[in-house]
């Protein structure tokens, strides 16, 4: 099994984790389909979480920046998940 199958695989397997955490579906995929091995999970994840902590920064209502807050959260979380 080569390293991007793997990566694949244990995406799939995080899948309903992932989704009933609360991430978007499609920007779980977009994500993920970017890994080259499971080794790129938690950089890859604390990247898109940094990203939504710098929406949060930006945001122009203190609920919009709770909301970008809560879902770097969510991402952060999931970068912990990888063996």
């Amino acid at each position: 099994m080569s390293a991007t199958e793997s990566a694949t695989e244990f995406a799939a397997a995080q899948w309903t984790r992932a989704t009933g955490a609360g991430v978007d579906p499609h920007e779980y995929r977009r994500v993920t389909d970017g890994l080259a091995s499971v080794a790129d999970w938690g950089p890859s994840f604390r990247q898109t979480g940094h990203g939504y902590l710098e929406r949060a920064e930006d945001a122009g209502s203190s609920l919009s920046a709770v909301e970008y807050l809560l879902m770097a959260a969510r991402w952060f979380h999931l970068a912990t998940l990888a063996p």
